[in-house]
């Protein structure tokens, strides 16, 4: 059996077409090897798109909790050192924080050197963990917020969405007996 069929792609808006080439038309056979099918692309605008994801482990009296912040750029332009800050609710206590993370208290801060490249590129991410004493049976049932804020370090460069620069994460203080 024989058939024809059309490739082609559907670019984002923030995105053009560098090759000439919109589609291909292709006769398929049994055992057809298709090769050198290429869509150039290239995005209209270079701009940082950082985002922070803040997720929490359940929060149990008394024991430790996790906080993960994931970091990614969801821009098409490398952004040259990032900010990360994160406050911890007032009623837990942080009792560590990866990466060389700063505590000063409730509040950790990284500053992440170097070239942070477009996650549509490389897929580069960056999680980052803090642990922290959850309290006593006396806070049962309230809800802790933490919140995070990613920034860049480096000046001048286009933003392309701030509203995924905060995150924040609540979890309900659970106790058994």
């Amino acid at each position: 059996d024989t058939a024809q069929y059309k490739v082609s792609y559907y670019i984002d808006p923030s995105w053009f077409e560098t090759s000439n080439t919109e589609e291909y038309l292709i006769d398929v056979s049994p055992d057809t090897v298709i090769s050198d099918l290429n869509f150039g692309i290239s995005p209209v605008q270079t701009k940082s798109d950082l985002a922070i994801d803040l997720t929490t482990s359940t929060h149990v009296c008394s024991m430790t909790s996790n906080l993960w912040l994931n970091i990614k750029n969801d821009g098409t332009e490398t952004v040259n050192g990032v900010n990360v800050e994160l406050w911890v609710n007032s009623a837990s206590s942080v009792q560590s924080a990866s990466s060389n993370g700063g505590v000063s208290g409730n509040y950790v801060s990284w500053t992440i050197d170097g070239d942070f490249f477009p996650h549509v590129y490389s897929n580069q991410d960056t999680t980052l963990l803090v642990e922290i004493m959850t309290p006593g049976v006396g806070a049962m049932g309230s809800i802790l917020v933490d919140s995070a804020r990613v920034s860049t370090v480096q000046q001048n460069i286009l933003e392309l969405q701030y509203s995924n620069n905060f995150s924040r994460a609540d979890g309900e203080v659970m106790c058994s007996y």
